[in-house]
């Protein structure tokens, strides 16, 4: 039986049926996606972070949004909720629809090893379309690690940096702002230092053949 096609939804439509839910709806050039719910770690990772970001650009033309602010990526068409988000100079506002900006500096997004490979992918990937960002932050909520990816001046020319660990320290180019991880992990240093290890995907599949036909001695 034919399947009937899919209605494809404009930005406007979008916009209407985002009021009129009680959940945050991420947009991409005509689908919906509406956002799941995160964790203890994440919601305070990202508080944390807006806050230092806050603090920390103090007398600065720069302005800090949390992930209430809606970025447009308008060569994709698209409409999304970073974790955190900076604006340095004048704040350009959507003429599509409102409540979204379309000119970050920075954006942050705050991820778990098993999502680490669509915020790095997909994710980034429609980001570096944005042509004012200057840099994309990963923070990892399952362990004490950044990692910080800074755009060249004048070209698409992306260098990628990882931290990791507490004694650890990254800095902002384009805010010229340095942050320590004992800083940012602060409020949830213990819950992590709880958790299991983050395992390489692979890991899973082996230890189940281990489980389940035995290993040779």
């Amino acid at each position: 039986m034919e399947q009937p096609a899919k209605k494809w939804i404009s930005p406007k439509e979008y916009q209407e049926v985002e009021a009129n839910s009680q959940e945050k709806i991420e947009y991409f050039n005509g689908n919906l996606r509406m956002m799941a719910g995160g964790t203890f770690e994440h919601s305070v990772l990202c508080m944390d972070v807006s806050a230092m970001l806050f603090n920390g650009l103090k007398g600065k033309s720069c302005m800090t949004f949390n992930s209430e602010m809606k970025i447009e990526i308008a060569q994709e068409n698209t409409y999304v909720y970073p974790d955190a988000s900076v604006v340095c100079g004048e704040v350009e506002h959507s003429e599509e629809i409102t409540g979204a900006i379309g000119n970050p500096t920075l954006i942050v997004e705050v991820i778990s090893s098993s999502s680490k490979n669509s915020d790095r992918g997909p994710k980034f990937h429609r980001y570096r379309k944005l042509p004012s960002l200057q840099n994309y932050l990963l923070i990892y909520q399952d362990k004490f690690a950044v990692e910080s990816s800074y755009r060249h001046p004048d070209s698409d020319l992306w260098r990628i940096d990882d931290h990791e660990g507490l004694d650890a320290e990254f800095t902002i180019q384009s805010l010229d702002l340095t942050i320590k991880l004992s800083d940012l992990y602060a409020n949830v240093k213990d819950r992590i230092d709880k958790m299991d290890p983050p395992k390489h995907p692979g890991l899973y599949l082996v230890e189940e053949l281990v489980a389940k036909y035995g290993g040779k001695d």
